[in-house]
């Protein structure tokens, strides 16, 4: 394939993927508002959408863009409007993992375990409004972005830094750095979720708290688990690591207090770090001073804090 054909393909993508990233938003917009405090489906697939499509999409964009920035006259400094679409980008790729799809995701997390225990003690409206205004500002920025791109103004910034020899193997080792390291994540994650969890019910544990340390990811989780005739009563989250990640699967507690078992599902978003909670508080049900391996290189040790029950516990399904 001659050079001209592959700047015609990389640049059909890059305009295709854009409308593609428009149109996801898009539906991510409706979804929010589709959704209901009863019915949280919608705000799943939002979340879903966006953290599985839009985020992907936007690294296809960016990444096309700077091949056919580098690869044609344009060049990545040489005109204004290039280089005021590479800001607009750079700051959509810092904006939409560090704000927009944390707070879809608190939004999907905070409405499934509302419709499944009654409450969370957040205002889901205004989750709702939040995300809705955020998916708003992206939408908006592509549709400037893409207006930009169409329009092309001639203004020239003089600068030619990307005609240096090093600008191409540069940019060709970074974009296969950043994919590689992506690609890699993904599965180390995926492993993680996969994690077997061996004890989901309490019968047959002896009354009383039962503790589990566990190496999740390289850091530490540890939790202490609650028995009362043959219940899980509560989980208590002793440590683990901060961030929104870890606060959401925290959630996963009052899932398990309700059911009184783990055979429980995750926290929408935050399903790694619940998966970690579930597998801790599974060895915490495991016998006094048992070791165990979950069999993926995850290091788990159990030990049991036996202590009497007092009479004012709180309640199965209580609020922590």
């Amino acid at each position: 394939m001659s050079a001209v054909r592959v700047r015609k393909l990389v640049r059909f993508l890059h305009l295709a993927f854009n409308g593609t990233w428009l149109g996801a938003v898009g539906s991510c917009l409706l979804l929010v508002r589709a959704g209901t405090p009863g019915d949280p489906a919608p705000y799943l697939a939002a979340f879903w959408l966006h953290d599985n499509v839009v985020v992907w999409i936007a690294a296809v964009v960016l990444f096309t863009g700077l091949y056919f920035s580098l690869y044609t006259p344009w060049g990545l400094f040489r005109k204004w409007w290039v280089l005021i679409k590479w800001i607009g980008l750079a700051v959509l790729g810092l904006g939409i993992p560090f704000v927009v799809t944390p707070a879809i995701n608190a939004l999907a997390a905070h409405a499934d375990v509302s419709m499944s225990l009654g409450t969370t003690g957040v205002d889901l409206d205004q989750l709702e409004r939040r995300s809705l205004v955020l998916l708003g500002i992206e939408a908006v920025a592509i549709l400037a972005l893409f207006a930009l791109s169409t329009w092309r103004p001639t203004w020239e910034t003089g600068v030619r830094w990307e005609e240096g020899r090093f600008a191409r193997p540069i940019a060709m080792v970074l974009s296969l750095a950043v994919a590689g390291t992506s690609v890699a994540t993904a599965v180390w994650l995926e492993r993680a979720r996969r994690t077997p969890i061996e004890s989901t019910a309490a019968e047959g544990v002896s009354d009383g708290s039962h503790r589990a340390a566990i190496d999740w990811l390289g850091v530490e989780v540890a939790v202490e688990v609650d028995v009362r005739h043959g219940r899980i009563s509560e989980l208590r989250i002793v440590e683990q690591p901060t961030g929104r990640y870890p606060e959401l699967a925290a959630l996963v507690a009052r899932k398990v207090e309700s059911a009184g078992h783990l055979e429980v599902d995750g926290i929408s978003g935050a399903t790694t770090s619940a998966r970690g909670i579930l597998v801790a508080a599974s060895r915490a049900l495991a016998e006094p001073g048992a070791e165990a391996s979950s069999g993926d290189g995850i290091r788990e040790e159990a030990a049991s804090l036996t202590k009497p029950l007092i009479h004012d516990e709180k309640p199965v399904g209580s609020d922590p």
